[in-house]
């Protein structure tokens, strides 16, 4: 059905004949046949036939998608971005078949301009997303500056809120209130890890604090 579909391309089929070819100049894929790792065999075969012949490697028919009814459909949502490849033919296929509104995930900067110029109608890039949130958040909330150490948790440093200052941090117990650790505290560009627990707080002073995103910002 590719033939139909993209008539400029010239669709090249690779079958048993071909793969015993190109079995008799590679150890690795000889090696995976015989302990029938069917899935090593596949991901070689893919990467030696772009290697060697170049376009693009196709794996689904779109004859099949026409019989599940995705013509049909309004909205389809590609959410498979950590395979760049299956995505993209996706979105290619469902915009061929008539679907009026494709949003795709992307998992890069990359696979976003790609999902962008094979029509996807919209493009999703969570991680992006969640970190330009995150960062009006604190942008917001009396946050000087953030650090993300994982997905969960970040170190940031933020200014010494009107209602703590005169209070102690045994009195503001941000572990117990908050979930965080407050590691250090600046003041005029002064960092001090030897914190006095005891010593009351004032509004020239920022804290610099440890702890998961969500914890974070409760501080708002």
């Amino acid at each position: 059905s590719w033939k139909k579909v993209m008539p400029d391309y010239e669709v090249k089929e690779w079958g048993l004949k071909d793969v015993e070819e190109i079995r008799k100049g590679s150890i690795f894929l000889d090696e995976a046949l015989n302990m029938k790792k069917w899935s090593w065999a596949s991901d070689y075969l893919r990467l030696w036939i772009l290697y060697n012949e170049g376009g693009i490697y196709l794996d689904t028919d779109v004859e099949v998608l026409k019989r599940l009814g995705i013509s049909n459909i309004d909205i389809v949502i590609v959410a498979m971005a950590g395979n760049i490849e299956s995505s993209v033919m996706t979105v290619m296929q469902c915009k061929e078949l008539g679907v009026p509104t494709v949003i795709a995930k992307c998992s890069n900067e990359i696979h976003f301009k790609i999902l962008t110029k094979v029509g996807a109608d919209k493009v999703v890039f969570p991680e992006k997303d969640s970190g330009i949130r995150m960062a009006k958040n604190l942008l917001s909330s009396g946050f000087v500056d953030a650090i993300e150490l994982s997905n969960d948790v970040s170190m940031l440093e933020l200014n010494v809120k009107k209602e703590w200052v005169g209070k102690n941090l045994l009195e503001l117990d941000f572990r117990k209130k908050y979930s965080l650790n407050v590691i250090a505290i600046k003041e005029k560009e002064k960092i001090n890890i030897n914190i006095e627990p005891s010593a009351p707080l004032n509004d020239d002073m920022k804290l610099i604090v440890i702890g998961n995103k969500n914890k974070i910002l409760k501080l708002k």
